[in-house]
Order: C-alpha cells, then structure tokens, then sequence
C-alpha cells in the first residue's frame, strides 16, 4: 500500500480599501503509510525486513501574510508580514518496545533529538566518593575513562548508578524551527526608493560538536577561557564549560556524549536585504543617455540570536562542527546606464 494523506485546510482572504490585505490558512494533515524500516520485531527471531509504508504522523499549523500600501503625497509606502507556524508529531513507526517511556520517539515531534540531561560537574568531593566506592556516589558513565573532577555530570534517569543509553532522553527541539517570519518594509520618494527584509525562526534547537567547540581539535573559543578549572572552582567563579581535554570519548564530549550541555534552544532575526537605489530625472540627462539609475544593496547585514556559546550562525546544521559555507556579509554598489 502506498503512501497516503488527509488534509483539512481552512483559508481566509481579505482586502480593504486597496491598502490592507490579510490571507490566513490553518491546516490539519495527517499522513498514512509512511515508507519506514521495522524495528517493532525482536531481533532473537533472526528475520530482517525491508522498508515497508506502516508509519503515521500528523502536522498541525497556519500561515498567512499581512500586507498595507498607502500614499502620503508624493511618498508611497508598502509593507508585509509573513509568518508561519507548524507542528508534527510522530504517531507511529514501528520502533521497538522500549524499557523506559523516556525512550521512546513515538508521540514526540518528527527530528526529536535525544541525549543526555546535564546536571552540573563533578567535583572533587564527589570524585574521592566515586574512588571510595561510597554507597552515595553520583553515577558515573560506563567508561573505561575514569571521571575527573571538572567532568560533565548528567542525570540517572534509571537510577541504577550507571551513566548509559538507557539514561537519554528527549531534549531539545528538532533543529527544523517550527516558527517562521518575514517582514518587507518599502517607500519611494520621487526617484528615491527604499527596501528593507527582515526575517526570522524560532523555536528549534542544535548544537555543535569536534572541531567547532572542542578544545585541541581547533582554535580556542571565548568560552574556553570559562572552563572548570581547580582555582575557579575553589575561588566561586562562574564556570561554563568542562575542564579541557584531549580525549574525544570523554563525557566532556559533545560527540560522545550529546547532551543539553551543547544542545541548545535557539531563535534568530536577520537583516537580511537592504536595497537603495536613486532613479536620476530623466530632465537632467544628457540627450544621448536614456536612463541613469545608482543603487546600493547589501546582505546579512546583522543577526540577533539568543545564544552566545557557540560563534557560529544560527542556520548551521546540528551535530556538526559548523563549518559549512556560513552566510556572508555582501556589499553592492553599481550604476545602471542605458543609452
């Protein structure tokens, strides 16, 4: 059976005046016989299967646009909104029974990311509690690597002593953003004329690992300097990063060990265009040019972000370094002629 869908949409279209203009939609789709690999049958059987169209999820949302035009005397003016919202869920797929509920991705939003939860750092204390073998020892990760003070300490969801996969959960939000803007504003004053386009996401998390946030994989980061160290710790500093280490299977890890530590929620709005450009009267031109315009445009001009510990921006794909060809900061200015 292939694969299928239901949708209910509901739409509004409104204009006034030959200045405001409104569009909304709201929709419900629910898609069937999704193309998934079986992962519901017990592995003691011996049997493998192909992908087969057994998954469901639903996505939930609106999306719509504002738009206004008027004109006061010789200067016209135009602006629009767009913003869209949207959320999925998982309804099944097929994955295995788990041991805990916190496990599981069924119900949770498509993309889920799951880790570990951060609860602090190790400190010494706790470190001559772990050698001593004490009854009231914090979990420790089921490594070969022993813990240090200044490690990542994460939460025992199983309350079994032991730092594992069974201790992951759902942490952060898909690094798709469920939440999209975007903002024109526009004006032209004889040849004069002005554009300018903001635009936005929210609500999506991601997070970078190796050489992007590791200490001795790359450069050194700002937030390096904030590491745990025995001095600021004994000294009541603020501490925001975990003692620096070279060893990549640490808990200190973001590779090794994802958590929300490195994952983050973010949101960001951008400048992203800004186009002047002057159209010269066509009066003061010399007989053999028809048309003299100058303009200047640029890119990406400023970005305001909720996040401060990574320095890369915020569209970066998640659990990667961030290293991929990042938005750049473009100036134009040119002359247009015709003769």
């Amino acid at each position: 059976m292939g694969r299928s869908q239901k949708k209910f949409d509901i739409g509004l279209d409104f204009n006034a005046f030959d200045r405001f203009s409104l569009t909304f939609d709201w929709f419900y789709d629910r898609r069937y016989n999704q193309l998934v690999k079986r992962n519901d049958i017990p592995q003691i059987l011996g049997v493998g299967t192909s992908p087969i169209n057994v998954a469901r999820t639903s996505n939930m949302g609106f999306d719509g646009q504002i738009g206004y035009q008027d004109r006061f005397g010789e200067f016209n003016f135009n602006t629009n909104f767009v913003f869209s919202y949207a959320k999925n869920k998982v309804e099944f797929n097929a994955e295995a029974q788990q041991r805990y509920d916190w496990l599981s991705a069924t119900g949770r939003p498509i993309g889920q990311p799951f880790g570990y939860t951060w609860i602090g750092y190790y400190t010494p204390e706790e470190v001559d509690l772990i050698h001593a073998g004490a009854a009231n020892a914090p979990a420790v990760p089921n490594t070969d690597v022993p813990i240090q003070a200044g490690d990542l300490k994460y939460k025992d969801l199983n309350g079994d002593g032991v730092i594992n996969d069974f201790d992951k959960g759902a942490i952060g939000k898909p690094n798709l953003p469920n939440t999209t803007l975007g903002w024109t504003i526009g004006g032209s004053w004889k040849g004069l004329s002005v554009s300018v386009l903001f635009q936005g996401s929210f609500n999506y998390s991601f997070s970078v690992n190796g050489t992007g946030i590791e200490p001795f994989k790359s450069q050194f980061q700002p937030l390096h300097q904030k590491r745990w160290t025995l001095e600021r710790y004994l000294n009541g500093e603020a501490i925001e990063f975990p003692r620096l280490t070279s060893n990549p299977s640490t808990v200190n890890s973001a590779a090794a060990y994802m958590s929300d530590f490195w994952l983050i929620d973010a949101w960001y709005i951008r400048l992203k265009t800004i186009d002047v450009s002057y159209q010269v009267p066509t009066k003061v031109l010399p007989s053999w040019l028809t048309n003299l315009r100058v303009y200047l445009n640029a890119y990406n001009m400023f970005t305001w972000t909720s996040f401060d510990k990574y320095q890369q921006d915020p569209e970066i794909k998640s659990n990667s370094a961030g290293d991929a060809y990042m938005n750049q900061r473009v100036f134009n200015l040119g002359v247009q002629l015709t003769f």
